[in-house]
């Protein structure tokens, strides 16, 4: 099963991508060049997001949907949330369009379970090997990888398998969140 992770927003958007339940690669969506308006860096990535698409079929697209209560990192900013909507919608909708793909929009309330960004960002160092948080400062690629690697732990049977825990202890909280329940 191919999955490709997907957490956006309209500065960067962070991607994962797991064949057979194993991660292989992650990364960010940028703009091309810098002082874009937010329409032009949403398009600049959406053109990055097809073309990923269109070199794997994808069994599933999983993408964060903002759901609940946000903050604005930016104070004074108040079309912060509708551009981080619009960024969302955006990439929600060219993946449902694509053929050969399934697409999964998940509330980041529910996969986060309320697991501060810093708990997350060493859950995707100690997942991904090549995953640097000094390069992710708004950690929209631990996000990614963690998203993918939740979506992954809920399509395993209830009942049926046990849920592999990595060796890593601190993962626990995301690896068998099937015991948390």
């Amino acid at each position: 099963m191919n999955v490709l992770a997907i957490d956006p927003s309209s500065t960067c958007t962070g991607y994962a991508v797991f064949a057979d339940g194993k991660l292989v690669d992650a990364g960010l969506y940028k703009p091309s060049k810098s002082g874009l308006d937010a329409i032009q860096r949403i398009s600049d990535m959406l053109d990055d997001f097809r073309a990923m698409l269109g070199k794997v079929d994808y069994d599933a697209v999983v993408i964060e949907i903002p759901i609940g209560r946000q903050h604005t990192q930016t104070p004074g900013k108040k079309s912060g949330f509708a551009i981080w909507g619009l960024a969302c919608g955006a990439f929600w909708a060219t993946a449902r369009a694509w053929p050969t793909c399934r697409t999964f929009p998940v509330s980041n309330t529910i996969w986060t379970r309320g697991k501060s960004k810093a708990d997350r960002q060493l859950a995707a160092s100690l997942m991904y090997k090549g995953y640097d948080s000094s390069q992710d400062k708004g950690g929209d690629v631990s996000d990614a990888v963690c998203l993918g690697h939740w979506w992954l732990n809920q399509q395993t049977p209830k009942g049926l398998f046990c849920v592999r825990a990595l060796q890593d202890s601190e993962l626990g909280y995301y690896i068998n969140i099937r015991s948390k329940r």
